[in-house]
């Protein structure tokens, strides 16, 4: 696959930050860098 057609950047918007967390960490098992109280970053 190009470099140029590859996904970069997603933004999810949540109402409840804890709650939207736990469900990408049970379903993905994605970790999450918090930045502040209202933003975190999954990698």
């Amino acid at each position: 696959m190009s470099d140029q057609v590859k996904l970069d950047y997603v933004e999810f918007a949540a109402q409840d930050l804890i709650k939207t967390k736990q469900f990408f960490t049970d379903a993905f098992g994605w970790d999450f860098q918090d930045y502040g109280d209202e933003y975190s970053a999954f990698f």
